[in-house]
């Protein structure tokens, strides 16, 4: 049997069978303010990750973004360009599931900057949607691919 080797939630490496992975295309935002980064908390691993997430079938990847970064935080936005792509093998420990992922970055504006408070936020996965300051962040702060996340920022701060 074709195993591949993935990335879980908390961060370890996992031996998945190649044949019980899923696709699972995703968006993301990044949405700098004042110099300050949108971000959101993951409830399982208390992480920073970017507002977004899954592309549901037939669904275009803008509304995807928009209809996320809404339900995760209750932001509007404008969609400036699209930034950047990550491809991952990702495991989701919670659901006992693997994903070959494919993540999609998009610089974004906000319309309106009043977040969520973290009972209006109805997610399986993230809560605290907050602002924090660019200079504070470091890779660690993120679950997972918080060097590519920066990285990624630096390309809409420095654009």
């Amino acid at each position: 049997m074709d195993v591949l080797k993935c990335k879980t939630l908390y961060g370890e490496e996992k031996e998945f069978p190649k044949a019980k992975f899923k696709f699972r295309p995703s968006v993301y935002a990044i949405i700098i303010r004042e110099n300050k980064l949108l971000t959101v908390t993951s409830k399982r691993t208390n992480t920073l990750m970017l507002p977004g997430g899954g592309i549901e079938i037939g669904e275009p990847i803008e509304k995807a973004l928009i209809r996320e970064v809404n339900e995760e935080t209750g932001i509007d936005i404008e969609i400036v360009n699209f930034i950047n792509f990550k491809e991952s093998l990702f495991y989701y420990d919670p659901l006992d599931e693997a994903f070959h992922s494919f993540l999609f970055y998009y610089h974004c504006k906000a319309l309106t900057t009043q977040v969520k408070t973290d009972s209006e936020v109805i997610d399986f996965e993230c809560s605290t949607p907050q602002w924090i300051a660019l200079d504070t962040l470091k890779p660690e702060h993120f679950n997972n691919f918080g060097e590519a996340v920066l990285k990624t920022v630096n390309l809409v701060v420095h654009s």
